[in-house]
């Protein structure tokens, strides 16, 4: 997972499309998120490693399918932000990856982050300038390449 995410935005950061141009070739396949090959390649890694207190820049989101109702956990990375009180993730692969759509649409997500799990609410999908506004300082040339993220609160129990 470290190698894709590393190749994608030194590729971003330099200009180019990172792992979104793998995609090229396959426009006509619909559907918004990585390549089959890639996510099959790196989700053992980054669903051992994501949520770990060792590994605070990746966490798990638990939402639930909008259409299915299927219970998920998806590994994500985590943008240090400036104000502790809020999430963000960046969305490589665009808004409307459905991890995405389903946190927005149920209004709430639990974070297994930094070894605990956290609730979260009121998402939204916030523009690249936004995102960039809120990051830290060394990780607003990242943000600022991607086309979205997904801004949570961390609701406080």
């Amino acid at each position: 997972m470290a190698i894709a995410v590393s190749y994608h935005f030194g590729d971003v950061l330099a200009g180019g499309r990172g792992l979104r141009g793998l995609r090229a070739g396959r426009a006509g396949k619909g559907g918004s998120g990585p390549p089959r090959s890639l996510v099959k390649a790196t989700e053992p890694i980054a669903k051992a490693l994501a949520g770990r207190r060792a590994f605070p820049l990746f966490a798990v989101v638990h939402h639930r399918g909008r259409k299915s109702g299927t219970d998920y956990a998806t590994p994500v990375a985590v943008v240090p932000t400036l104000d502790p009180n809020v999430v963000l993730i960046g969305l490589p692969w665009g808004p409307r990856t459905n991890w995405a759509a389903n946190v927005v649409a149920a209004g709430s997500a639990d974070l297994t982050w930094k070894g605990a799990v956290h609730s979260t609410t009121s998402p939204r999908i916030i523009e690249p300038a936004e995102a960039e506004a809120l990051a830290e300082r060394l990780f607003r040339p990242v943000v600022k390449q991607m086309p979205a993220a997904i801004l949570l609160r961390r609701s406080h129990n």
